[in-house]
């Protein structure tokens, strides 16, 4: 082995233990927030032969959704193992990032290359801002994609400096696999743009060799095509804020990002971010990202390093930045962009006397960051506690906070924050209906219906209210209301599952009456084939006709 490689594999060896080190206290955390849908709640995962469910759950996420079948498969919904993958796979992305980093020093005609390659991807890989994506099981979308986001990249810039047709067509599969895992891989190509423009053609546009993206745009188009087809759109729409509104909060939100990685003070899963117009602040965060892009490319030839560091940071926040997504500001997101600044310092303090003693100074120091960020995120009710002691007056975070301590069969306390939450917006619908629900697991009837009533006097049509409320009359001997409800339910949505079990189930062994139950279980069966009670469901069909 050439001296070369075996630096790099020590370099590579160095980063893995650092990683493990601050991730060390998370891997008995529970599952958490969207973890419940999905894994939890993702039955296309348990079955790993079946590999057209799992392609099929979420077609733009098929080798990220494979990954939870591989976990599934051997450890079912033990956390820990997801876990483990989830911090393996940082060390990956880590090393990955030092070969970029290094690969990109080269192209630069930069000195000490492996040097900065270990300094940068140390920086980026502990930072507390990665902890979400790493820690919280959904949030390993981001990191599989950057996986081979950042091997599509290392792989293109060798292939810049050597034109081998090889590395060209892995380049090109990487791509493939990264927009396999997350949609925010179509910031790939322009990210090669941009580094074969700053680091290559020392910032002149012209020279870029535009023939060689020929493939990825017709890739991009080819995904845009399908995405269309499949589902009539091409931008997520999560939310029903207006766009004008999304963009003013997201100028506003960037900037946040850009603090918690100067200090990351204020961390939390759920950030309130207020939804904004075009106000002073808002306009000048605006002009602010504008006129950092004009000194980015006014640095292009003499400092290309700090215009790549701006230009990657908004670019790689670009795709989520763009659709408006469920939450404004989501921690996770700017996995990937931090590396723009990363580099930035890493490379300044490589490249200055002692620099690895001040590197290693720094990566205990944001080691220790991540660490107690983990024990953070290693119980879900402490998670969503330190989100209603930074936004008290956030309804949504008191709902979060009940669903963390529901599902820790803290009912009483889960009942309480569901009640502040209502009190804070008193139209939150689905506070309302877990507030029913919460009261009705304590034997609180009467709050129930109320809390129910109160669901419905708001939204006559929710679906999901009137399940509960007749399961709720059903089980304390009130079968007319009961039935009555479910029904209405499905008067507003004919598919809707829940409802079609319970009336199944009630006309089987209460109602007596298997051709109702055999109709409910039929329709059942072909409209919920991955709910949780399809084996149940279908040895009762096979009671109720043989």
């Amino acid at each position: 082995m050439k001296p070369g490689e075996v630096a790099r594999w020590l370099g590579f060896a160095i980063l893995t233990a650092l990683v493990a080190l601050a991730w060390s206290n998370g891997l008995h955390g529970e599952f958490t927030y969207d973890d419940k849908v999905e894994v939890i709640g993702n039955r296309t995962i348990r079955v790993l032969d079946d590999w057209w469910a799992i392609a099929s759950y979420n077609y733009a996420r098929p080798l990220l959704i494979a990954t939870y079948a591989i976990n599934f498969h051997f450890a079912q919904l033990a956390p820990l193992t997801y876990h483990i993958f989830d911090v393996l796979l940082q060390a990956v992305n880590a090393g990955l990032v030092m070969l970029l980093v290094y690969e990109g020093a080269s192209l630069m005609g930069r000195r000490y290359g492996l040097r900065i390659g270990l300094v940068v991807a140390g920086i980026w890989a502990l930072h507390p801002l990665q902890t979400e994506a790493v820690s919280y099981v959904t949030g390993r979308s981001e990191q599989l994609c950057g996986t081979f986001f950042l091997l599509g990249l290392a792989l293109w810039l060798r292939f810049l400096r050597e034109e081998d047709r090889g590395l060209w067509l892995a380049a090109h599969g990487a791509f493939l696999a990264a927009a396999l895992s997350k949609e925010v891989a179509a910031a790939l190509p322009l990210a090669m743009v941009l580094m074969e423009w700053l680091f290559v053609r020392r910032g002149r546009l012209q020279a870029v060799r535009w023939n060689r993206y020929t493939v990825f745009a017709l890739m991009l188009l080819a995904g845009g095509a399908i995405r269309w087809r499949l589902s009539g759109t091409l931008l997520p729409r999560e939310s029903e804020r207006t766009m004008a509104v999304h963009y003013w909060t997201q100028a506003e939100v960037i900037w946040r990002y850009i603090q918690l990685w100067l200090v990351p003070y204020g961390q939390t899963v759920f950030h309130d971010f207020p939804e904004t117009g075009a106000t002073v602040r808002s306009v000048a965060a605006g002009l602010g990202l504008v006129g950092g892009s004009g000194l980015a490319w006014r640095e292009r030839t003499r400092r290309p390093l700090l215009a790549f560091a701006w230009l990657w940071f908004l670019l790689l926040l670009l795709p989520s930045s763009v659709a408006p997504l469920k939450e404004s500001m989501a921690e996770h997101r700017p996995y990937l962009a931090s590396l723009g600044p990363a580099w930035l310092l890493g490379d300044w303090i490589a490249t200055r006397r002692r620099g690895l003693v001040v590197a290693a100074a720094l990566w205990v120091v944001l080691g220790v960051l991540t660490w107690k960020r983990n024990a953070v995120w290693a119980e879900e009710a402490v998670l969503w506690e330190e989100v209603i002691t930074r936004s008290p007056e956030s309804p949504e975070g008191w709902y979060g906070y009940g669903d963390a301590l529901r599902f820790s069969d803290r009912w009483l306390d889960a009942c309480q924050a569901y009640r502040t939450s209502v009190d804070l917006e008193p139209g939150y619908l689905d506070a309302w209906n877990n507030l029913g629900l919460c009261n009705a697991e304590l034997g609180r009837d009467k709050v129930a219906r109320r809390a129910f009533e109160q669901a419905l006097r708001r939204s006559p049509s929710s679906c999901r209210t009137h399940t509960n409320f007749g399961l709720l009359h059903i089980r304390r001997g009130r079968f007319e209301e009961g039935v009555t409800e479910l029904k209405t339910a499905l008067t507003y949505c004919p598919t809707y599952c829940d409802a079609h079990y319970f009336l199944g189930t009630y006309y089987q062994e209460i109602g007596r009456s298997p051709m109702d139950a055999e109709m409910h279980f039929t329709i059942f069966e072909e409209v919920c084939p991955q709910h949780a009670q399809i084996s149940e469901v279908r040895q009762r069909l096979l009671d109720l006709t043989f």
